[in-house]
């Protein structure tokens, strides 16, 4: 199972936080596209992982 497979298999009440991490700006797009509170686009700086 991958991390886009992942919150589909869960219950949306309550759905947990989820931030993606990828390098790739597709990869970003699937990540909200499946609900993701954040997207952390590499390389990314401390005040921006904060």
């Amino acid at each position: 199972m991958d991390g886009f497979a992942l919150p589909e298999t869960l219950s949306p009440e309550p759905m947990p936080v989820v931030i993606s991490t990828t390098a790739y700006d597709e990869h970003a797009v699937r990540a909200f596209a499946v609900h993701a509170f954040d997207c952390l686009l590499k390389p990314f700086d401390n005040q921006r992982f904060g």
